[in-house]
């Protein structure tokens, strides 16, 4: 009884999760939804598994509610596997020698990392490969035992098939597997069989769903088709720098909105995590004493090489921060396998202040505001059946409407080259182009201004309004163009 009670904060922080789904869900989350509420689409090359586990997952939870919604569905998987994750992660801290107090700062703090809350309280793909990662390597510092090697490179298996990107995390302890002259020559045979068991399962697929495409195309998936690549550049540097930092506190162009709409509560916040960093500063010598940890510069390895393989695909994949929910993750278990830590209870102060921060700027904004919800947009194309519509974010409302409506349902998208054309034809054309939004953002960062230059250089009349945590937008008809 004594050991549950010390996952008390975990489930604490998982029934958060499960209470504060955000309601601003973005582009890939109402596909999957999508997938899974019509069956359909339920194999992608870059995540797997991920369709038809949260496919299983609706059928189960609808047993007992046959009405859920399959985004609330996948919402509810996130969370709940998210606290799964910090459990096990509590665990393995356990394994590496630290102490339970110190083994709970570490996990709470990675927790409330915002890189990680965002994903738990969202539907989006990156929750369940994290937990299979972390199982994987909880599983690998076990004992070396047959039943341990194959757990370990079984959930290394699933991580890579719920999202390729733990290839990075999955390589890192291969490697490790490799130069571990404690494992004999069969139990390297065995890691490897069960690990490559992926790539079978990875042809099965191909082989009865997409054999019209080659099998390296099937797995390039996105990069083949040219909807993904590779960038080198600064902007792209800047933005991984800046989206280190943003896996830890959330930081978006929106947050000044917010605090402008709820300025007395946000001042008092804000007052407070100034206060309480004072404290941290004041007391910082009291926070921690480290400890070496003899003979452990091995496994430090395996997280330091899986730290610098996904933070450099997260660079040349434009400094995506969501290709770094794992780094709090590698981190926290890169200095703790050889470093013992005995954590003051005024450490905890931290995950405190970065818990205050990311739930009220970030899940309750993103739970109760409208940021990117499209309602109106969505109603507009699905009722004008007989209009053209540019839209700011067509691949949003497109998926909305597709978890609304169904697959393979048309709708009269258009671009502003094809605008000319259209209004000849006595076309009526809508579009929100020309509302307020957040310039700080990844998206605007890299697509700058282009959309709103190329809109001023059309006749717009407002026709419809709406209200969101910018102000006032409006949905415009395009009467001419110059």
């Amino acid at each position: 009884m004594k050991k549950l009670l010390d996952y008390i904060p975990f489930l604490i922080l998982g029934v958060l999760y499960t209470l504060l789904p955000t309601q601003n869900a973005n582009i890939d989350s109402w596909f999957y939804a999508a997938c899974i509420k019509y069956n359909a689409h339920l194999f992608n090359s870059h995540h797997l598994l991920y369709n038809i586990l949260g496919n299983i997952w609706h059928d189960f939870i609808c047993l007992f509610y046959s009405k859920t919604d399959a985004i609330y569905s996948l919402n509810l998987l996130n969370a709940i596997s998210a606290t799964i994750a910090l459990m096990v992660f509590y665990k393995l801290l356990l394994r590496f020698g630290q102490n339970k107090k110190s083994a709970q700062f570490f996990s709470l703090t990675v927790g409330v990392c915002f890189g990680f809350i965002r994903f738990a309280t969202d539907a989006e793909t990156y929750i369940l490969p994290v937990l299979f990662s972390i199982l994987s390597t909880y599983f690998y510092f076990k004992p070396i035992r047959y039943l341990n090697i194959a757990f370990s490179a079984l959930f290394a298996m699933l991580a890579v098939c719920t999202h390729q990107l733990h290839i990075w995390w999955t390589l890192a302890i291969y490697i490790n597997v490799l130069a571990n002259n404690e494992y004999s020559k069969n139990k390297k045979i065995l890691y490897s069989l069960i690990l490559f068991s992926g790539v079978i399962l990875y042809y099965l697929v191909y082989f009865f769903n997409f054999n019209n495409l080659t099998f390296l195309n099937f797995i390039l998936g996105e990069y083949q088709k040219g909807n993904a690549g590779i960038d080198f550049s600064l902007k792209a540097l800047a933005l991984t720098l800046i989206n280190v930092f943003r896996t830890v506190f959330q930081v978006h162009g929106f947050l000044y909105h917010f605090a402008l709409k709820y300025s007395l509560l946000s001042f008092i916040i804000i007052s407070i995590e100034f206060i309480l960093i004072y404290l941290l500063v004041i007391k910082r010598k009291l926070l921690f004493t480290v400890k070496s940890i003899p003979g452990k510069s091995f496994p430090r390895q395996l997280f330091l090489i899986a730290i610098i393989l996904h933070l450099f695909f997260a660079f040349i994949s434009s400094g995506n921060a969501e290709f770094m929910a794992m780094l709090p993750f590698l981190f926290v278990a890169y200095i703790t396998v050889a470093y013992n830590f005995q954590c003051n209870k005024n450490a905890f102060l931290i995950p405190v202040v970065i818990f205050i921060w990311n739930i009220y700027f970030g899940l309750i904004p993103l739970r109760f505001e409208n940021i990117n919800k499209i309602s109106t947009q969505v109603n507009y194309t699905r009722t004008l059946k007989n209009d053209y519509f540019l839209w700011s974010n067509k691949p949003l409302i497109e998926n909305k409407l597709t978890y609304e409506t169904g697959f393979y349902k048309q709708y009269n998208f258009t671009t502003l080259d094809s605008i000319n054309v259209l209004l000849k034809e006595g076309k009526i054309v809508y579009t929100d182009l020309s509302n307020t939004k957040t310039a700080f953002s990844r998206e605007s960062m890299l697509n700058s201004d282009l959309k709103t230059r190329a809109i001023d250089r059309c006749a717009l009349v407002k026709v419809d309004s709406f209200e969101n945590l910018y102000g006032k937008n409006y949905i415009y008809k395009i009467t001419s163009i110059k």
